[in-house]
């Protein structure tokens, strides 16, 4: 069994990687593998800036040393394929919360 986290820093991640521009579904996703470091695939189709997710919400992992890579990649077909990596570089444990 995985540690568990209050759900006031759960609800703060969440809503820190919502203002970047990343909907909530996605958004509490990511935030899990944040907090797990585990790899998760998804698909989507809320729209979002790819912007969003290429250059804010990967700084944001790195700055907050989080052991996991983002890649999010759009279908044309008005959905978009989500693929988190866990990294294995020790470097980014633990995660600064």
């Amino acid at each position: 069994m995985g540690k568990t986290y209050d759900a006031k820093l759960l609800y703060s991640l969440r809503d820190e990687v919502m203002a970047l521009g990343i909907p909530q579904s996605d958004a509490e996703l990511v935030v899990d593998s944040m907090l797990s470091g585990r790899s998760a695939s998804w698909i989507n189709n809320e729209n979002i800036e790819m912007s969003a997710v290429n250059d804010k919400l990967v700084k944001y992992l790195e700055d907050k040393k989080c052991a996991i890579k983002v890649k999010v990649e759009e279908c044309g077909i008005g959905k978009f394929i989500w693929d988190i990596k866990a990294k294995s570089n020790e470097e980014y444990f633990p995660p600064t919360f």
